[in-house]
């Protein structure tokens, strides 16, 4: 039950980013690409610590070849891939 209440969590806060991103023009404001990035990858970054920070929670078993540790890596590359487009909208832009 606490797995299930924290995968809820996670997709309560991803859902809320996205739909933040989206509607960014309903909120006044008018971005350019480097604000788009540096954003973008905060939020990335936040939900891949977010996803280490609540547990480890098995969507796909590990014993399946290939994919089982798929999920277990997920928090890793949501948080390498925000911190990679962080830097770089904050430093090459």
């Amino acid at each position: 039950m606490k797995k299930l209440v924290r995968l809820l969590v996670v997709l309560a806060l991803i859902a809320a980013l996205v739909f933040f991103w989206l509607n960014l023009d309903l909120f006044g404001i008018h971005a350019s690409l480097r604000f788009y990035l540096v954003g973008g990858g905060a939020s990335a970054l936040v939900v891949g610590l977010l996803l280490k920070l609540l547990g480890r929670w098995d969507v796909i078993p590990d014993w399946f070849p290939l994919i089982g540790k798929a999920d277990d890596n997920l928090a890793w590359i949501l948080m390498a891939t925000g911190l990679g487009a962080g830097l770089v909208g904050y430093f090459l832009l």
